[in-house]
């Protein structure tokens, strides 16, 4: 990345350029509202997450309970049935989910990281 490339990099942001995002985030690609406004992606992200902006990605969203539920009874069978029940949810999410509860797929061969049966 080069900096000097964004003519507002590390400037403070303005109300206008703060509406921008309010009003195109998620409906518009993040990095045409970057290359707009001549901030980094990764600002305009920051920018958006501060204010409370969603993209519509649930890669960030939080987790339900039921989602939740949907990963600890699933996971461990494959992740294509678990895909198929959290439409929205990327296959690294909810890898990263099952990681957190503990859960890993049958046959996984993880060095010390237990392995669950359909039993458990």
């Amino acid at each position: 990345m080069n900096p000097s490339r964004y003519r507002n990099h590390r400037s403070p942001w303005t109300l206008h350029e703060l509406a921008f995002v309010e009003k195109h985030y998620g409906s518009m690609a993040t990095a045409a509202i970057a290359q707009r406004l001549g901030r980094t992606p990764a600002s305009v992200r920051a920018a958006a997450h501060s204010m409370g902006c969603s993209s519509g990605n649930k890669t960030y969203a939080p987790w339900s309970e039921e989602e939740k539920e949907i990963v600890r009874t699933h996971y461990a069978k494959g992740s294509a049935q678990v895909m198929a029940l959290l439409p929205g949810r990327t296959p690294e999410a909810v890898k990263l989910k099952a990681c957190d509860t503990g859960i890993r797929y049958l046959g996984s061969e993880s060095v010390g990281q237990k392995i669950w049966s359909e039993a458990e």
